[in-house]
């Protein structure tokens, strides 16, 4: 398993280049809920590291991220 292979970081790049009217649920669920499924595979696998780069545009309004150790 994964876990067993002592991996210390997980890396989690992700863009979207679609930023078409009417796209913004979509873009909150890819990166939002991408980034929370790579959050989840690194604490499954006990990293002791967590990075992510996200998409290249950013609009709107802020929004928390929860960080889980």
């Amino acid at each position: 398993s994964l876990r067993e292979r002592n991996i210390e970081s997980v890396w989690h790049f992700a863009a979207s280049l679609r930023f078409e009217q009417g796209q913004s649920s979509e873009l909150m669920a890819e990166n939002v809920g991408g980034t929370r499924n790579a959050m989840a595979v690194a604490k499954a696998v006990a990293a002791k590291a967590f990075a992510a780069l996200q998409t290249g545009q950013i609009k709107g309004r802020k929004f928390k991220v929860e960080i889980v150790r």
